[in-house]
């Protein structure tokens, strides 16, 4: 397998595992963070506990679709994009860490994040035009 092909395939897998770690964020919003919510105090928090909640969720699935995107869109390049877009992950993991330790959500994050961080690293760089 050369170089591109991994790449494109770890982006692709990149990009399914950003839109399905969304698409499971915003599936216990109902179920768990909005009753959740309610009991939350003080009153500040219920207001805000499930719009950022919510926010976070569909920020991962437009990761995801931005990674896609970066796949779809050229064979080179998108180095940079994709070395940024891992940081949210691995932002909101290390927040985890930090605020409630180390829960399974977490493990997810992480790797979401190394594999953004690995597709940046195997994708080659962007080809320049010859003038």
């Amino acid at each position: 397998m050369n170089r591109l092909r991994a790449a494109n395939f770890l982006i692709g897998t990149t990009a399914i595992l950003l839109i399905v770690s969304g698409a499971l964020h915003l599936s216990v919003f109902s179920g768990s963070i909005s009753p959740l919510a309610q009991s939350a105090t003080p009153e500040d928090i219920r207001a805000i506990l499930p719009a950022s909640w919510l926010a976070f969720g569909i920020d991962l699935i437009v990761l995801g679709l931005v990674v896609a995107a970066i796949g779809i869109e050229n064979a080179t390049g998108g180095r940079y994009a994709l070395a940024a877009i891992a940081l949210a992950p691995l932002g909101a993991a290390a927040l985890q860490l930090v605020y409630f330790g180390f829960i399974a959500p977490t493990a997810l994050l992480l790797l979401d994040g190394v594999l953004a961080m690995a597709c940046a690293w195997i994708r080659e760089p962007r080809k320049r035009r010859s003038s």
